[in-house]
């Protein structure tokens, strides 16, 4: 078994990362489309739950809020080597797609593309690593639900941020090397 070092042969893992994942990630982005839509939390909800509660009625205005995709650049970069590690940067584009209902819904997710575009909103979601990348327009799909027609608008952003994991990988500070040849 490895120690996790490249002092010996086997696997290595990152000890440290700096990347929100699953449910850490989800409550934050749940947090932003709350803060830019001007929805209140409880109307805001994870497009995908394990146990779903019961949907509001088709006259309330929310959010169904959800990531599908998490796209990596081809080549990351080892950086930053030192004496006893590296840094692995690879670079996400998350794609994330929201849905807004009820009576007004386009408003609201007109509201959010609109606060997309501030740089104050944008600095809020720096703090979390993560930035603006693109969006798409808004587009109309309205959907049945329990046989009665309710409006619904979806958009798609895409989010970029810079992942660091650090892996215990030794530089090679010196090493004795003798030269054989003629003079």
């Amino acid at each position: 078994m490895s120690n996790n070092s490249s002092t010996e042969a086997g696997w290595l893992t990152p000890f440290d990362d700096n990347a929100l994942y699953n449910e850490g990630l989800d409550r934050l982005l749940t947090r932003w489309v709350c803060g830019v839509s001007g929805l209140p939390a409880k109307h805001v909800l994870p497009r995908w739950q394990r146990d779903p509660a019961p949907l509001p009625s088709p006259d309330t205005n929310w959010c169904a809020f959800g990531l599908i995709d998490i796209e990596s650049e081809p080549n990351p970069a080892m950086v930053n080597q030192r004496d006893e590690l590296s840094e692995l940067w690879q670079y996400e584009t998350l794609t994330c797609m929201a849905s807004f209902y009820g009576k007004d819904g386009m408003y609201y997710a007109a509201r959010f593309r609109d606060g997309l575009m501030l740089s104050q909103n944008n600095a809020e979601l720096n703090k979390s690593n993560l930035t603006l990348g693109s969006y798409s327009q808004i587009n109309a799909f309205p959907e049945l639900i329990n046989n009665q027609w309710v409006n619904r608008f979806d958009f798609t952003v895409h989010l970029r941020r810079k992942v660091v994991r650090r892996y215990h990988i030794k530089s090679v500070k010196d090493a004795d090397v003798t030269f054989f040849g003629e003079k």
